[in-house]
């Protein structure tokens, strides 16, 4: 599997799940994957319907898979392993998680099989450049400087400054797992979060 498409759709996951209050139940699958991509994230209630699995539930399986997974040597480049995780709360299986390339799902008249949440297509959250005057959706960052803004929320701004020295993807991903699983507990709409977050190495630091 890709390690850069598998890295994505966990950060993804997480960003998802940090929007949610910390002990809601996670009730419907969800299938975590971005455009385009081929390999997705499963999280997934058990038995299906039960309330035992809860967002700081997934939060978690999210954060120690990742980081697991960062920690892992890189024997082939680029690319992860498959996992499949069941998740137990006391010795009772409440749900379980796949990392797995997606396969083709069959479709009925009324809709996909199965109830599934697609948390990438369904996102809110798209940054636009500052300085782009028709809002057009920034896909890649090639400026060495610039303002990214939040166009449902004009107060979130994000400046950056990019530098010509490299950083693993391990690296880069764990530090953004990280810093996500530690503001997840905090309502949505707290304010003066700080955030520093390393990367496995130590060596990458997620600052806010």
């Amino acid at each position: 599997m890709s390690l850069y498409e598998v890295f994505s759709n966990a950060v993804e996951g997480m960003a998802h799940f940090a929007f949610m209050p910390w002990e809601a139940s996670a009730l419907i699958e969800r299938r975590i994957t971005g455009m385009g991509y081929k390999e997705a994230i499963i999280i997934s209630p058990w038995p299906r319907g039960a309330t035992g699995l809860e967002v700081k539930h997934c939060v978690q399986a999210l954060y120690t898979t990742g980081w697991a997974l960062a920690r892992k040597p890189i024997t082939r480049p680029g690319y992860a392993p498959k996992v499949y995780a069941g998740l137990f709360l006391q010795n009772r299986q409440i749900g379980y998680m796949k990392w797995l390339p997606m396969s083709p799902r069959k479709v009925s008249g009324k809709g996909t099989l199965r109830r599934v949440t697609d948390l990438v297509h369904n996102s809110t959250l798209t940054l636009l450049r500052s300085d782009a005057g028709d809002h057009t959706e920034l896909q890649v960052v090639g400026e060495k400087t610039g303002t990214l803004v939040d166009p449902t929320d004009p107060r979130l701004a994000i400046k950056y400054t990019v530098f010509n020295q490299p950083i693993p993807l391990p690296d880069t991903w764990s530090a953004m797992l990280n810093a996500l699983a530690s503001v997840a507990p905090n309502d949505v709409h707290e304010t003066g979060a700080a955030v520093d977050a390393a990367g496995v190495s130590g060596e990458t630091i997620f600052h806010n």
